[in-house]
């Protein structure tokens, strides 16, 4: 599977390293602007064209990864009749699942500012169609493997969640974690 890139625009047309104080006498850029603009350029906030890079979320990231798991969880609760259980991995771990929502929060609002909402949501219903898609493909193996899950799950410290979290593998389609 291909590496994702979630990258979205903060805002279209931001403009970087162009400020006036950064600019000479004849409109030409300062050297102090351009070490700025060589320095921005390298971290990779800044492209060529002098527009602003895109904050990015990768499915790598711990926030995204725990998600990953609750939603698989939820599809689980739902097919498998396992909501017992899911609530159990809710209460559990709810400190847990509440600081990596947060984070989750956080990342969008960065690469997406005040669409953020409206991105996040999509993305969570991108994930448990997909979601769904992999217990419809084999309801047996799915629910077996859900059933594995919740009892390893619940079956761990509070304080080893984030640990498990992420270690777990991506195991959907690439495809289904990019926004549109």
């Amino acid at each position: 599977m291909r590496e994702t890139d979630l990258r979205r625009p903060v805002q279209s047309g931001t403009k970087l390293g162009r400020s006036r104080r950064h600019l000479g006498a004849n409109g030409g850029m300062t050297h102090k602007g351009k070490l700025l603009a060589a320095a921005l350029l390298a971290m990779g906030i800044w492209t060529l064209d002098g527009s602003a890079q895109a904050a990015e979320i990768r499915p790598e990231h711990p926030a995204v990864k725990a998600r990953l798991l609750q939603t698989e969880l939820m599809v689980a609760a739902l097919y498998c009749d396992e909501r017992g259980r899911y609530n159990a991995f809710v209460r559990k771990f709810r400190n847990e699942l509440t600081a990596y929502g947060k984070q989750l929060q956080k990342l969008f609002r960065d690469a997406h500012g005040a669409q953020a909402q409206p991105n996040l949501d999509q993305f969570i219903t991108r994930v448990a169609n997909a979601e769904s898609q992999r217990h419809l493909a084999d309801t047996n193996a799915h629910c077996e493997d859900s059933s594995i899950l919740f009892t390893e799950l619940l079956n761990l410290n509070r304080s080893e969640f984030r640990r498990f979290s992420d270690q777990r593998g991506i195991r959907l389609p690439t495809a289904s974690l990019a926004l549109r």
